[in-house]
């Protein structure tokens, strides 16, 4: 395994951020959690701790999208010694883009598109500077494959690609890697959002015949970290959803 890392994980608080925190705390790694309003999940006190080389896991709490939030960040006593960035916090869109409300639009571009933004503009300096630093964006299938009422989501999940693209030329040779992981449907508070018989209608078009667990999306995670090579990729785990 390569060297552990300070993780910076933003969305913590959900079904796929618990995950992510479990396995890479598995993993050895450090981590700065974030959460927007929601208390971390219960699991998240039986995190492994950090490799001995590493400060202990702590918590931050606030809007991923408010410059001020990121400007306090970066006041924090152990924000420059964050070494990766994993762009997980999100929020989803269920509706036709016709009966979508101003208000909602806002939020989801807000959350998914502008805080990711801003998290990695905040962090690219110190990242830059440890020569050794990684992003990873959490995205979605939905970035590359449409889907009825989901058309902000998607919108804001396909920015997340954009951005990586201009990222890795940005950073040659600055000693960053972006990489991008794009799930399908994953057993989430998401999917759980969105009805049983909604549920089951996926669920069957998917050809493995399941959703994703979280633990299987956070391998994929930290692959896209520990491999030193990988850069400016963009894998799907979606139990080739993508392909029917």
């Amino acid at each position: 395994m390569a060297a552990p890392h300070r993780i910076l994980l933003t969305g913590a608080s959900g079904s796929i951020g618990t995950s992510l925190a479990l396995y890479l705390s598995r993993r050895g790694h450090s981590l700065i959690l974030h959460s927007h309003t929601s208390p971390l999940n219960p699991l998240l006190a039986s995190l492994s701790q950090p490799h001995a080389s590493l400060p202990p896991h702590e918590i931050h709490q606030g809007d991923i999208s408010s410059a001020d939030f990121w400007a306090a960040f970066k006041r924090t006593p152990n924000a420059k010694s964050v070494t990766c960035l994993i762009n997980n916090a999100g929020t989803s869109q269920l509706s036709p883009l016709a009966l979508t409300s101003a208000d909602k639009i806002a939020s989801v571009l807000d959350t998914n598109l502008k805080g990711t933004i801003l998290a990695t503009k905040t962090l690219l300096p110190t990242l830059m500077k440890s020569r050794n630093g990684v992003i990873v964006n959490i995205s979605s299938l939905l970035a590359v494959k449409g889907m009825q009422g989901s058309s902000i989501y998607a919108a804001s999940k396909a920015g997340l690609l954009g951005l990586q693209r201009s990222l890795v030329c940005e950073l040659k040779g600055k000693g960053v890697r972006v990489n991008t992981v794009l799930p399908g449907f994953v057993e989430s508070g998401m999917t759980e959002g969105m009805g049983e018989e909604m549920r089951e209608t996926m669920r069957a078009k998917v050809p493995l015949g399941r959703f994703a667990k979280g633990e299987e999306v956070a391998e994929v995670v930290g692959m896209c970290i520990e491999n030193g090579y990988l850069n400016g990729a963009e894998i799907v785990v979606d139990g080739g959803l993508g392909c029917v």
